[in-house]
């Protein structure tokens, strides 16, 4: 089975390596974002998936437009393209170039939560389940049809970083099986519901403002979904301040007020108040809560 891989971040890391792992599967071509330069020091930094192929020696291509991504995809002889949170749109002549198709792997139980960010909404949503869709790609974003829809359960201690880690995990184990069974033609998609259809927004980093209308239990999700990026944080005095870890007290404070109750630290919230045990005021390294209100006496009276 051959198969030309497209990907980009971490989550897809796992499931490109279990592929490799198989005897019965050639990685012929990676094809990735380009690198990209981050921070004020303008370091180049490659996409994780670039990464591992490399150390598998694989051929790696970065397209940097839909031009360049035809040009790569129109030569590629194989049995499928398996597309893994890549990033970029596919015309209906690259969906036709594989001989069994483009076949797509959603974090989410779709047609819930299409689009960008499904495992992120479904923390802010504090749902209890989440899940794994492999697809037929179709020219229309995450509405091709479905061959599996594995079910996966969202535990209160989970966040971003390890709901990722475990979709990802759980996408390794659905695949191989998948295409060999769509090979042997003992596997075929069926469409997508018509009903109950989401869709989820790209991540920008105003998302992780707390604003006052927002309850303990809502802000403890914005936590969760946004630990890895952009963060949770509150505006003080035209100043932003993160919080890095919280948790739900049982003090009840006006909304959207820092305070402190003895040598604790809290925001205010619509419902019960958030206990700060570590925060990072802008501008400076990241400090515990005693340490903050130390420093920040005049917030307090």
């Amino acid at each position: 089975m051959k198969i030309a891989y497209f990907g980009t971040p971490e989550f897809a890391v796992p499931i490109l390596e279990t592929l490799i792992s198989k005897d019965n599967i050639e990685i012929v071509a990676v094809i990735t974002q380009p690198d990209k330069k981050f921070g004020r020091k303008q370091e180049t930094i490659s996409p994780a998936v670039k990464i591992s192929a490399q150390k598998f020696n694989l051929p790696v291509f970065q397209p940097e437009n839909s031009q360049e991504l035809n040009k790569i995809t129109k030569n590629l002889k194989v049995d499928f393209f398996v597309v893994v949170a890549f990033g970029m749109i596919f015309n209906q002549e690259t969906l036709n170039i594989p001989k069994y198709g483009c076949i797509n792997i959603h974090p989410s139980l779709l047609p819930k939560y299409r689009g960008a960010s499904p495992l992120h909404e479904a923390i802010l949503h504090g749902d209890q389940e989440t899940g794994v869709s492999i697809m037929e790609m179709s020219a229309k974003m995450d509405a091709g049809p479905l061959y599996i829809c594995q079910r996966l359960k969202i535990n209160e201690s989970d966040d971003i970083n390890t709901l990722t880690i475990k979709t990802s995990l759980l996408a390794s184990q659905l695949l191989p099986e998948t295409l060999s069974d769509i090979m042997e033609g003992y596997l075929t998609s069926v469409p997508q519901s018509k009903t109950n259809i989401s869709y989820c927004k790209k991540i920008k980093k105003e998302d992780g403002e707390i604003h006052k209308n927002k309850s303990a239990k809502e802000i403890i999700n914005m936590y969760r979904a946004y630990k890895e990026w952009p963060e949770i944080y509150t505006i003080q005095n035209d100043k932003k301040i993160k919080l890095l870890e919280i948790e739900i007290s049982d003090y009840q404070d006006q909304a959207g007020t820092l305070v402190k109750h003895g040598k604790e630290l809290f925001l205010g919230t619509k419902t019960k108040s958030i206990k700060i045990n570590k925060i990072q005021p802008e501008g400076k390294n990241p400090m515990d809560a005693q340490s903050f209100i130390n420093g920040n006496q005049a917030l307090f009276k």
